[in-house]
């Protein structure tokens, strides 16, 4: 049921994406990866993965070679899963409004980000070699690596789950991101748990006033 929930509500731009393809056969759920499908029913049991090189298409062999335009894109994009969008193997970005903030926060080491993944969660273990992924190296268009500011990654992270355990329903200062430009929203939900946010525009989050605010507010990201 799970899986089927999340095949259900991937959002993607290209039809092909989560649908079994006449010619392949299969059904793409990543850039790489499939379900492959029987009478057009896609057998959720079994995830198979492309050889490195080529990607899930609409193609005879499922796996293209030629043109690499993957049927199924899911990196860079914000699902109604969770409340960020990978945007390379390795990192990730809070999304506002359905739509990704464009704010790079790496995993931690050893760890690789999931795009099906939960908001309490983007970041999986390198060993779980099922999960749906974003290539090494792969940026969505909207991204510019000559004006990327990638925060300092912490040494330990600190879920929202585990923070918001421990205090009262309200918005917090993540503690993962130096930029203030997250924040942590604390909640009851059967026990207290908690969500990552991101501020819209280029504001920041004041934990002061527990709201976004401009940098020139008087306001600085750096004395916190």
């Amino acid at each position: 049921i799970f899986l089927l929930i999340i095949f259900t509500l991937i959002k993607t731009t290209i039809s092909q994406c989560n649908t079994c393809g006449p010619v392949s056969q299969a059904a793409c759920i990543s850039e790489d990866q499939y379900f492959p499908c029987v009478n057009n029913i896609p057998n959720f049991s079994q995830i198979l993965r492309c050889p490195t090189g080529s990607v899930c298409a609409n193609v005879a062999g499922v796996c293209d070679t030629v043109t690499l335009t993957p049927a199924c894109t899911i990196c860079g994009m914000c699902n109604a899963l969770n409340g960020y969008a990978c945007l390379s193997q390795t990192s990730y970005s809070p999304c506002s409004a359905g739509q990704s903030i464009n704010w790079p926060i790496n995993c931690p080491t050893g760890m690789i980000c999931y795009p099906t993944g939960t908001n309490t969660a983007p970041c999986t273990s390198m060993t779980w070699m099922q999960v749906q992924r974003c290539p090494s190296g792969t940026e969505p268009p909207s991204v510019s690596s000559t004006t990327q500011v990638t925060p300092t990654t912490p040494k330990v992270y600190i879920s929202p789950q585990s923070f918001c355990r421990v205090n009262n329903p309200g918005y917090y200062k993540n503690p993962n991101d130096v930029t203030c430009r997250t924040y942590f929203y604390c909640y009851w939900y059967f026990g207290m748990t908690g969500v990552v946010m991101g501020c819209n525009g280029n504001t920041i989050f004041n934990p002061t006033t527990r709201t976004c605010v401009t940098p020139t507010s008087g306001f600085s990201c750096s004395v916190v």
